[in-house]
C-alpha cells in the first residue's frame, strides 16, 4: 500500500489556507512508512501529533500503521481522531472498515465500506 499525503497547508482560524511548517516531516513518515519501518512511522507521526494534535495526516498515517502491525483497537483511536478532522474522506473510512473487520464487526465494516 502507497501513502499519499493529502495537503500541504492546514486552515487557520480566519479561514485561510496556510502552509504547513511540518510537511517536510510527514512526508518523511510517509517515506518509513514505503519502507515499512513502522516503528520510525510510529515515532516520527508521534512528534507530529505532540505538536499539532489535530494533523490529519499524522492521525491517518499513525492508524494504517497500527493496523498493519495488527494493532486494530489503537488504529481505530487514530482513525477515529482522523475522521473528526475530515468527516467526508473516503480513504479514512475503507481503513475503519478494515479495522472493523479485524474485530469482527462486522456489521460496522459494512456500514464504514459504504461511506
Amino acid at each position: 500500500m502507497n501513502y499519499r499525503l493529502s495537503a500541504q497547508f492546514r486552515i487557520d482560524g480566519t479561514g485561510k489556507a496556510v502552509p504547513t511548517a511540518d510537511v517536510p516531516d510527514i512526508a518523511v513518515a510517509a517515506r518509513h512508512y514505503r519502507a515499512h519501518d513502522h516503528a520510525a512511522v510510529d515515532r516520527v507521526c508521534d512528534a507530529i501529533l505532540a505538536r499539532e494534535p489535530q494533523h490529519f495526516d499524522a492521525l491517518h498515517l499513525r492508524g494504517v500503521s497500527c493496523l498493519q502491525q495488527q494493532q486494530p483497537k489503537l488504529a481505530l483511536g487514530f482513525l477515529r481522531r482522523a475522521l473528526r478532522e475530515r468527516p467526508g474522506d473516503a480513504r479514512v473510512h475503507f481503513h475503519i472498515g478494515n479495522v472493523l473487520l479485524a474485530l469482527q464487526r462486522y456489521r460496522w465494516a459494512e456500514r464504514a465500506f459504504r461511506r
